[in-house]
């Protein structure tokens, strides 16, 4: 018997991996979701945008980033239980 399945969500690929801009300013961060079979799906405006210091950066839930103050706060994107992060400073 041969049963075919759906491709599944294996992995969130965040970019740019790495940013710098200065405070006051806006940078676009985008998520590209892979699949089990290749395919690849643009995620941004699915995924849910979370940064980990929300004092250092805000983010709209399009992947716009903005920084509020200097310093350093990884950003992450999560769909269908998977998260991609990128650093933003």
């Amino acid at each position: 018997a041969l049963t075919v399945t759906p491709a599944v969500l294996t992995r969130i690929d965040v970019s740019p991996g790495s940013a710098r801009f200065p405070s006051g300013t806006q940078q676009p961060f985008s998520a590209t979701g892979v699949y089990s079979d290749g395919r690849t799906q643009n995620l941004t405006a699915s995924a849910l945008w979370t940064a980990a210091d929300p004092s250092i950066v805000a983010l709209e839930q399009n992947g716009v980033a903005e920084g509020l103050k200097v310093g350093t706060s990884s950003l992450s994107a999560s769909f269908g239980g998977k998260t991609g992060s990128a650093q933003a400073d």
